[in-house]
């Protein structure tokens, strides 16, 4: 890839570019099924939302762009499948224009998520560069291949999410190499665990302590805010049971030492508790604390008895879920407080066997955040090569 001489771009409008912009009869949410002989496409963020047996809403196969009115989600089409049909756009190109090739394009237009009652009418205003077929083709298969990768890389991290899940399960229900079991309010448990609230692990010093994010008068304001001091983290901060501080705002260090709740240590384990509610997180950080948003509660174990790396894990599990969830089911707000979180029952291992289970889930966590950081990069690689190749500052030999 080269500078390019621009002079092989073209510069169309929108009916010089898309042949077809139509809607199928489409089909009902009521009507989606588990499983079906046609895939149902519709402008959700999942690929594939649904199955259906309706032969007689099924499309053509050739390639075709399908475009979310409402929701800006833009996925390629080029199999028999039926289509939903409420804000549902196919985009068919005109000859000349490779169909992938367009997909990308319209990928990498900064569609406004306001300004528009539609967003389909944004797509109608741009103006599309387009060079040769064979240009066309070669773009196409470039980035095709980088999202290949990514959907490999995205396999990788099913299976490893799937054997997480049923190494939990196996492990938080029988643990290592027990024989003899009991029943509990939790299911059946190996005989020499026991079963704790979390008021009871406080009191028995277990837990040595346990605060949320509620600041009260003592709220942030905007102007506030650094660019750099002590991170101020939200539970859109917690990914893969990590904390990624890409994106934190911060506090000074005079202003942040004023909190007297919220103020979390390296080896907490957090739980978003508020709006989004589920997120764990282990924080491993360098920063002397760290401030937790109303969104957020830390669990500070004592490391002699209580393992934070199989807290961590317990908290991720479905015995775990099971009660927060029951709590949440019992009132409209989507929020597990703080005193309700002292209510949720937790199954403890003796020490030894609590991190003998932790280095086993933690094996499988290395290998997906290694992936997931593939992923990234995989992503990142993407975006900059749609940049460089359709703001024309590279050319495709």
């Amino acid at each position: 890839m080269n500078n390019i001489n621009t002079n092989h771009w073209r510069q169309l409008p929108f009916i010089d570019v898309i042949t077809t912009v139509s809607k199928n009869k489409g089909i009902k949410k009521t009507e989606y099924k588990e499983s079906g002989k046609y895939p149902v496409i519709d402008q959700g963020q999942k690929f594939i939302s649904a199955y259906s047996d309706n032969t007689e809403l099924v499309g053509e196969s050739t390639p075709k762009i399908i475009f979310g009115d409402h929701t800006r989600v833009i996925k390629f089409v080029d199999f028999l499948a039926v289509y939903g049909n409420d804000g549902v756009k196919i985009l068919k190109p005109k000859e000349g224009i490779e169909a992938k090739f367009l997909y990308y394009q319209i990928s990498n237009f900064d569609i406004p998520n306001t300004g528009y009652n539609r967003h389909f009418k944004f797509l109608t205003e741009k103006t599309f560069q387009v060079p040769k077929v064979q240009i066309q083709q070669k773009i196409a298969l470039i980035l095709s291949t980088v999202d290949d990768a990514i959907q490999k890389t995205n396999q990788i991290i099913q299976k490893a999410e799937n054997l997480k899940v049923g190494l939990m399960h196996e492990l938080l229900l029988k643990g290592i190499g027990h024989k003899k079991f009991k029943k509990t309010k939790l299911g059946v448990i190996p005989e020499e665990w026991d079963i704790f609230s979390l008021q009871e692990l406080i009191n028995s010093g277990l837990i040595t302590s346990h605060l949320d994010g509620n600041h009260g008068e003592l709220y942030p304001k905007a102007p506030e805010f650094t660019n750099e001091g002590i991170p101020y983290i939200s539970a859109n901060s917690l990914h893969s049971s990590r904390v990624d501080f890409t994106g934190s705002k911060f506090l000074s260090e005079f202003r942040a030492k004023q909190f007297k709740k919220g103020v979390a240590l390296d080896g907490d384990v957090l739980f978003a508790h508020n709006a989004t509610v589920g997120p764990v997180a282990l924080l491993e950080t360098g920063y002397p604390f760290i401030i937790l948003s109303t969104s957020l509660t830390y669990y500070r174990c004592n490391i002699s008895k209580l393992s934070p790396r199989y807290l961590l894990n317990y908290m991720q599990s479905e015995k775990f879920k099971n009660q927060y969830q029951r709590i949440m089911s019992q009132t409209t707000r989507n929020q597990v407080p703080i005193t309700a979180q002292r209510t949720l029952l937790h199954v403890i291992p003796p020490f030894d066997e609590q991190n003998k289970i932790a280095d086993i889930l933690s094996a499988v966590d290395v290998d997906l955040l290694k992936n997931n950081a593939e992923k990234d990069k995989l992503i990142n690689l993407k975006n900059g090569l749609m940049q460089d190749i359709f703001s024309q500052k590279v050319q495709i030999n």
